[in-house]
């Protein structure tokens, strides 16, 4: 891992504490991507501390871009099923359930 790779974890690790903060960023990184957020919640069950359900839509570039820079902003992230639906002409994309250890 380089130098400046470990900062950036350390700064995200610092900066990311409290379930409030983290859904607060990932409030402002879907609506920055013209995402609609339908509704956001956390698993109450202590095994799976730290598990953000997120169901949102939006457009399948948008959703990609925003799950970047999530990915970028906390780690670590996992997916455990994104829903697509559309047509080639209007694809939306629904995230049915995303996963967010913390």
């Amino acid at each position: 891992m380089y130098k400046n790779e470990y900062t950036r974890i350390q700064n995200i690790k610092e900066n990311t504490k409290t379930p409030a903060l983290v859904i607060s960023e990932i409030t402002k990184i879907l609506k920055k991507r013209n995402i609609k957020i339908l509704s956001i919640s956390q698993s109450s069950e202590e095994e799976q501390k730290g598990t953000f359900v997120i169901t949102a839509e939006g457009k399948f570039k948008n959703i990609m871009l925003a799950l970047s820079e999530m990915e970028n902003s906390f780690l670590p992230m996992n997916i455990s099923y994104i829903y697509i639906k559309g047509n080639s002409e209007n694809l939306k994309v629904k995230m049915s359930v995303f996963i967010w250890d913390i």
